[in-house]
Parts: structure tokens; C-alpha cells; sequence
């Protein structure tokens, strides 16, 4: 008979939200301490690091994940790659249009209409904020008065609705856990995995230009997200089944989603911003140190990936 591990899972529960808070928190706070943070070489390949975090993430657990509940369900098609793949368009398309419900928002804002010209790029330009090239019209958003930095907060928020479906799932499966033996060693992983995951998150949401208390939301959805899926797990332990193909397709299908995005938002948006060349910069860390950082970042979900 098995020994019940209710207990432990309680335990694992507070200890991963604790973490959790830990991980999200520690960019914001090192920034209030810090102002000129951004300038630090160490801050820099943290934040190369973490994108390798994200990738890592994305391959190694979220889409991992959502192939072993899909396995089950369909042998003869690779339907965690395709609702993958879906969810890299899904979110191009919603940049897309977030893109354009700015530059609506700019055209009706603006007295008589006439701003909006002046905000247009005709033609393909490299947006040093971003580090990679349109080919077709946008916004100059620093013309935009829109909290800012509009895409990069968008950025941060799908990053955070992606993280969060993987973290409720992932606590879901901690929750319904039996074995002590098992419960013990996922735990050990996910206090790695949420910590870093929420740095990665708090690094790439300071460097968006969240302040600490409009940040409120970034703490509440990370620090509980992976309680919250352990606390269901716990409470439905009796009738999940994971067996039933039903389960199967609603865990696979949310995880491959959500590794999809992740994917979009590490090769597409952080990347290429963490290896452009800054000619204002004075304190750039060279090449090779930022790609030990991203190989380290991804070797440290890789490495997590044995056990989680």
C-alpha cells in the first residue's frame, strides 16, 4: 500500500510559493537598490541567461510535456509540434494586431488625425529597442504615449499567461502525486524550475519598464500559479485519471500552446535583443560571455529536465 503523502504535497505547496515569490521578485527588488542596474555587465548576462531559460523551458518541459499526455492519445501524428507551431502564429498574429490596435488608438488620439504619418516607417527599419527588422509599416512607439513601452509590456504579458497555464499544470501533476519518494524528488525540481522561470520573468518585465508596485500582477499570477495547480491536484487527486484521453488532450494541447508561445517570445523578441550591438552602451559584455550566459541558462533546464 502506498503511504500517503498529503502532507509532503502540503509542504511542497508552501515551499514552491515561496520560491516562486523569490525568483519574480529578485529583479525588481535588485532594481530599487540598484538604478543604474541596467549598466551592470552581470545584470546584462542575467538577462541572456534567462532567455536561454526560456527557451530551455519551452523544448525541454512545456512541449516535453505536452507530447508525453499526447502520446497517448495519438501515435501516428505530431500533434504536440502542430498545437506548437499553432501557438507561434497565434502569437504573431496577436503582436500583429496589437500593432494595430496602436496605431488606431494613435491615428483617433491625435488632433485631426495627422500624427499618425509622422509616426509610420515606410520602409523595412531595425528597431534597436527590439533587434529585429519589419518589413512593413509601424509605430515609432516612442511617439506613443501608451504606458510607455507598449510591445514590450505585451511581450511580458503573454510571456506571463504562458508561464502561468505551465505552472498550474505542472503543480497539477504535483498534486496528484502519491509515491513520497516521487513527490520529494518533483519538488526538488520545480523549486529550481520556478525560481528560475520567475527570474526570467522578473528580468525581462524590469527591463519592459514595470515598476515595482505596477508590477502587483506579475507576483500574484507566478507566486500562485504553481500552488494553485498543486492545491487542485491534491483536491481532485481521488478522481484524476490520467489515463482518461480526454485529460490527455486538454493537458497536451494547453502545454504544446503554451510552448509555442514561449518559443515566439525567446527566439523572436528576447534574443535578438540580448545580442544586438549597442553603440551607446559603454558597459557591454563581450560575445563570449553572453553566449556561455545563454548556454548556461539552457543547460540549466536541461540538466532540471531529468528529473522534472
Amino acid at each position: 500500500m502506498v503511504a500517503d503523502s498529503t502532507d509532503l504535497r502540503w509542504m511542497a505547496t508552501g515551499l514552491i510559493l515561496i520560491v516562486s515569490f523569490a525568483g519574480v521578485g529578485f529583479p525588481f527588488f535588485a532594481m530599487r537598490s540598484n538604478e543604474r542596474l541596467f549598466e551592470a555587465v552581470w545584470f546584462q548576462l542575467m538577462r541572456v541567461l534567462c532567455t536561454g531559460l526560456v527557451v530551455s523551458v519551452a523544448l525541454l518541459h512545456v512541449l516535453a510535456d505536452g507530447e508525453e499526455y499526447l502520446r497517448n492519445v495519438s501515435t501516428t501524428y505530431p500533434v504536440a509540434d502542430a498545437a506548437a507551431l499553432f501557438g507561434i502564429f497565434v502569437m504573431v498574429a496577436v503582436k500583429e494586431m496589437g500593432m494595430m490596435a496602436l496605431k488606431y488608438v494613435k491615428q483617433h488620439t491625435t488632433p485631426n488625425g495627422n500624427g499618425l504619418e509622422e509616426g509610420l516607417i515606410n520602409k523595412g527599419v531595425d528597431h534597436g529597442e527590439f533587434g529585429h527588422t519589419h518589413g512593413l509599416p509601424l509605430i515609432e512607439l516612442h511617439d506613443m504615449d501608451l504606458s510607455g513601452q507598449p510591445l514590450r509590456r505585451f511581450v511580458v504579458y503573454m510571456m506571463e499567461v504562458s508561464i502561468m497555464v505551465h505552472s498550474v499544470l505542472v503543480g497539477v501533476a504535483l498534486g496528484v502525486l502519491q509515491r513520497r519518494v516521487a513527490v520529494l524528488s518533483l519538488t526538488a525540481a520545480l523549486l529550481f524550475h520556478q525560481f528560475f522561470e520567475g527570474l526570467a520573468l522578473g528580468a525581462v518585465a524590469v527591463k519592459s519598464g514595470f515598476s515595482f508596485r505596477g508590477s502587483w500582477h506579475l507576483f500574484l499570477t507566478f507566486t500562485f500559479s504553481c500552488p494553485i495547480g498543486a492545491v487542485l491536484g491534491i483536491y481532485f487527486a481521488k478522481q484524476y485519471d490520467p489515463a482518461d484521453p480526454r485529460t490527455a488532450w486538454t493537458l497536451g494541447m494547453l502545454n504544446a500552446l503554451a510552448a509555442g508561445t514561449l518559443l515566439h517570445i525567446g527566439l523572436v523578441e528576447l534574443l535578438p535583443e540580448d545580442f544586438r550591438e549597442c553603440k551607446d552602451c559603454h558597459n557591454q559584455p563581450p560575445r563570449w560571455a553572453s553566449l556561455l550566459a545563454l548556454f548556461f541558462g539552457g543547460m540549466i533546464m536541461a540538466i532540471l529536465a531529468i528529473w522534472a
